[in-house]
């Protein structure tokens, strides 16, 4: 291989290149023909809470300084529930290169959590006034701190740590479905989900200013429109 812009040639022929890829439909024929492609499947909930827990969970918590020792809570924890609303809200990709992320980030804002607390804790022992000005919000977080025991990260403080859910419920319709909708199934490079096809009647122009004339049949005049990330074939079928 010559490479045109440093000009200087490179042996390649005992090289191997690996590309990967969530999913082919964006990679290009040609360039899957002269590919060997090997299919891994993604890891399912009990294997990343598994791989997770094995893991992820010691490495955070090494990195972060937070291992089991003098000074750290024994109440400090990421619980197994808690992983798995991580995993079902935050991190649905087939592989745990996000999870990983969350995980870090959860400890990050753990370790900062504990030197307030050590801080606090410390200036209370020493008598010493705070000069700091805060808010009331600022203010109630601190007692809060202050007179917290438990330390686990649990589904329900889970938002504090990550933020609001990436992902929510497939269910927009608790109920009953209304007239005019219905629900599907789709395939995305995360799996699986639901989606509703929404129709919706609406009157054309014609029909709301030139109220003078006489109305056409019912039927007569009318059109389809579709919206939406469509292929071509669906776009097709409903036009027939």
């Amino acid at each position: 291989f010559n490479d045109h812009y440093l000009d200087v040639p490179v042996d390649l022929s005992k090289a191997l290149f690996i590309c990967t890829a969530n999913m082919m439909d964006t990679v290009p024929g040609p360039l899957q023909d002269r590919m060997e492609i090997i299919w891994l499947s993604g890891y399912d909930l009990p294997e990343k809470v598994a791989i997770c827990e094995q893991y992820l969970l010691p490495n955070a918590f090494k990195e972060g300084g937070l291992v089991k020792s003098e000074g750290i809570p024994e109440s400090l924890e990421i619980t197994s529930e808690a992983i798995e609303s991580l995993i079902r809200w935050y991190c649905r990709e087939a592989g745990v290169r996000n999870l990983e992320k969350q995980i870090a980030k959860i400890v990050r804002k753990l370790a900062l959590e504990l030197i307030k607390f050590r801080e606090m804790r410390n200036k209370a022992e020493k008598m010493e006034p705070i000069e700091e000005k805060l808010s009331k919000k600022e203010i109630e977080a601190r007692k809060e701190l202050e007179n917290r025991t438990d330390w686990a990260v649990t589904p329900e403080n889970l938002e504090r740590y990550v933020g609001k859910p990436i992902f929510t419920s497939d269910r927009m319709y608790q109920d009953q479905l209304p007239p005019g909708v219905v629900m599907g199934l789709a395939w995305t490079a995360m799996g699986g989900t639901s989606l509703y096809v929404e129709t919706s009647a609406v009157a054309s122009p014609s029909e709301l200013v030139d109220s003078v004339k006489p109305k056409k049949q019912a039927g007569a005049g009318g059109s389809l429109k579709v919206t939406g990330q469509l292929g071509g074939v669906m776009q097709e079928s409903s036009q027939i």
